[in-house]
């Protein structure tokens, strides 16, 4: 009977304890359920709230975090080429739109089969596009400086959930280039560049932001020469760029992509220069006493000699020089292929001396000695009238 008795009181014992072990940590064990329970994919990034209906019920409610597809100010970038998120690579093409641009987006994962996958599209919020394997899509950007928001969303088979969003803002750059080569005045055409001139080009950004025009200097310019980044001339304000050219070179693209400080607005534009499309060229007229250089009566293939005299100058058109008579500009004139000595301007006068008639070959080279590649040549014949032959004279 004691052994018993003592066998109850010690069973109670044990039982007490154990209780008392399950009342301590049974909200241990309820917290830690709570913190393990997975929760919807919308609600992954949930906080917890408290939404109070009245002043006696409280009643815990999940509030998605809701991330805007850019910031309020311009600090986002608008795409980005190629984005992985989650195993997911969106990319945008073209890679800065235009206005009314059309643009293709498509899905790429090593990770998970998109073919079998749920693709939901949407533009601005409003679903343009869903099913199964949908992994392209395509769209039309707005006008100068409207937004279009696109966000995609991809349930995969195994229930995994992956969402992106892309802002597109339509920004555009304007290039405008000037060869550092001489013309006339008067001369309507634009310079052109040729071989050992410098070109300068000017961008041209139209960058609208929150109905807001951006400055031009404070924007990011990044220039490149067929391909290769130009650090030097790259950078925050630079939106100039100086192209040399040399003897050997060859037909170059020019690009610029210009961006906000934020990278929300992005744009590009490519120029192309060929150096052996164009040549330094010579031009012939007439100077005549009373009016000057006769612009708007270039000397053709040939010209009768009127008067007792007439007085010619030779014109230079795109050698690498400031003006007509600069020192680094040699000139040389022919008569019936004879060097006419002594005369190393552009200007030449010639006379009538006796009553024969004929004509005579005029020819005139201009060559730069600071540019070995820059010459030219022109000519022209010149016809005598029965009563005169020509002379020349300075």
């Amino acid at each position: 009977m004691v052994f018993i008795k003592s066998q109850s009181n010690n069973a109670i014992l044990k039982t007490g304890i154990i209780l008392l072990l399950v009342l301590f940590f049974l909200p241990f064990i309820t917290f830690a359920q709570t913190i393990d329970t997975p929760l919807p994919p919308e609600f992954a990034q949930a906080d917890l709230v408290s939404d109070s209906t009245d002043d006696t019920s409280t009643t815990d409610i999940y509030t998605p975090l809701v991330t805007p597809p850019y910031e309020p100010v311009d600090f986002t970038p608008l795409q980005q080429e190629s984005t992985t998120v989650e195993n997911l690579t969106v990319v945008s093409s073209p890679q800065n739109p235009k206005a009314y641009d059309d643009v293709t987006i498509t899905l790429q994962s090593f990770s998970f089969d998109l073919d079998r996958s749920e693709v939901i599209w949407r533009v601005n919020g409003k679903t343009e596009l869903s099913g199964t394997g949908e992994k392209s899509f395509g769209f039309t950007t707005g006008g100068l400086g409207k937004e279009s928001v696109v966000s995609v969303e991809v349930t995969t088979n195994d229930g995994n959930y992956v969402k992106k969003v892309l802002s597109f803002i339509p920004a555009e750059v304007d290039l405008i280039w000037d060869a550092n080569t001489y013309t006339p005045p008067f001369y309507s055409g634009k310079a052109l560049f040729t071989i050992e001139s410098s070109v300068t080009i000017v961008a041209f950004p139209n960058f609208i932001y929150g109905g807001k025009r951006l400055d031009p200097n404070n924007l990011i310019y990044t220039w490149s020469q067929n391909g290769s980044v130009v650090s030097g001339a790259s950078g925050y304000g630079k939106n100039v760029f100086v192209f040399n050219t040399t003897p050997i070179t060859r037909p170059t693209t020019i690009k610029v992509v210009a961006k906000s400080m934020g990278g929300s607005l992005s744009a590009e534009r490519s120029v192309f220069f060929d150096p052996s499309n164009s040549q330094p060229k010579i031009a012939i007229y007439e100077n005549s006493p009373l009016f000057g250089i006769l612009y708007n009566n270039k000397i053709q293939k040939e010209t009768s000699l009127t008067g007792k005299e007439m007085k010619f100058v030779a014109i230079p058109y795109f050698f690498s020089v400031t003006n007509r008579n600069d020192s680094t500009l040699k000139y040389r004139w022919q008569m019936n292929k004879q060097d006419i000595t002594g005369n190393n301007s552009g200007n030449i006068l010639f006379r009538n001396a006796d009553s024969k008639e004929g004509a005579s070959a005029i020819d005139v080279f201009v060559k730069s000695l600071s540019k070995t590649f820059q010459s030219a040549e022109s000519s022209f014949s010149l016809k005598f009238s029965p009563n005169g032959q020509a002379t020349f004279g300075l």
